[in-house]
């Protein structure tokens, strides 16, 4: 684009909102943050596989039931038909498997620390997400509120200018000088909201409903 080519932005910043505390942006992230269900998903499926691991330790119970008969005759007519029933019952229980069970039960209980140690990590990671995100949003708020204050002040300042320029009491450059100090509060400005839409975003994204919101489309 050329220096002197008019710029119109195509959307707006949105309304400046307030800003959430850590403890509720904290319960949407758990809530949204996909890697933090996949990581309570994998430690609960390892607990199965302690409990899975723990049953070696017991005796395995099988059960059979069978029935048919016999005939050396046509089995349709009188009694040439001999009914004939089975049920039995199995019973497996290995006392001395060599440790092996206890090394099953043993392997699978440390990747169930490791996995709940990768757990509270993740949720550590994201709590310090959210807390800098959150923080970022306030201050990028209170930035808003003072660069306004700055367009006030130059606007009115501006206008002091014109006034006295009028009265005779004031040059042009005073005008210009006052004109170019209401223009670069008001890019000020437009850049704090730029920084606010950033900051929104950013907590958006350490809660995870931007994701969420992508998924949803």
């Amino acid at each position: 684009l050329d220096q002197n080519a008019k710029v119109e932005l195509t959307t707006g910043f949105g309304a400046v909102g307030r800003t959430p505390s850590v403890e509720e942006s904290l319960r949407v992230a758990l809530a949204n943050r996909s890697e933090l269900a996949s990581a309570v998903l994998n430690t609960q499926a390892q607990r199965e596989t302690v409990s899975a691991a723990h049953s070696g330790y017991m005796p395995k119970v099988a059960g059979t039931a069978s029935w048919g008969g016999t005939s050396v005759e046509d089995p349709l007519k009188d009694d040439n038909f001999t009914e004939v029933g089975t049920l039995g019952v199995q019973v497996q229980w290995n006392i001395f498997d060599g440790a092996l069970t206890k090394a099953r039960v043993a392997e699978a209980k440390a990747d169930l620390v490791r996995l709940q140690w990768q757990q509270r990590g993740l949720e550590k990671d994201v709590e310090l997400q959210v807390r800098q995100a959150v923080l970022n949003l306030e201050s990028a708020r209170t930035f808003i509120e003072s660069q306004g204050a700055n367009v006030q002040e130059a606007s009115e300042a501006l206008r002091l200018a014109e006034a006295r320029q009028k009265a005779g009491a004031g040059t042009e450059l005073d005008v210009q000088d006052a004109r170019l100090a209401l223009e670069q509060a008001k890019l000020n400005y437009v850049q704090s909201l730029s920084s606010y839409t950033t900051a929104r975003l950013s907590l958006e994204q350490a809660t995870g409903m931007l994701e969420a919101g992508v998924r949803k489309q």
